[in-house]
């Protein structure tokens, strides 16, 4: 047979205000911890978020100069299509086999508008190939 000690109601009401406080204590700690996690997981996000939208403005900027050089190439490509065919019109022997295509790229390099210079590279890698 089991005795259990006969502790006074007075001691168990004592033992037991101890044990709520220490819960009580244990879990104002813990909240505690819980919004100082919390108050640091919305500074991240704060943080990505903004990062988020500077990227996002950054990409749309890039966007803009890509869609502007693709125009400017549409129209460079239109307008050099148009030369060439100008020239054809003007010298309608010219795709003949035995006459020579002469194209003074020096002269089209030292060009000071800027599509000058970038079609002359591009002439001078394709005679290469």
């Amino acid at each position: 047979q089991i005795t259990v000690p006969n502790y006074s109601k007075e001691r168990v009401a004592v033992v037991k205000k101890k044990a709520a406080e220490e819960k009580k204590e244990a879990n104002n700690e813990l909240i505690l911890f819980l919004e100082s996690k919390l108050e640091e997981t919305e500074k991240k996000y704060v943080e990505f978020q903004s990062e988020h939208q500077r990227l996002y403005e950054n990409y749309m900027k890039q966007q803009k100069v890509v869609e502007r050089m693709k125009e400017k190439y549409n129209k460079a490509g239109s307008l050099l299509v148009e030369l060439l065919d100008s020239i054809l019109s003007a010298t309608p022997g010219l795709l003949q086999s035995e006459k020579n295509f002469y194209l003074d790229v020096e002269r089209l390099y030292l060009n000071p508008h800027p599509i000058g210079k970038k079609w002359s590279l591009v002439i001078c890698i394709k005679k290469r190939k």
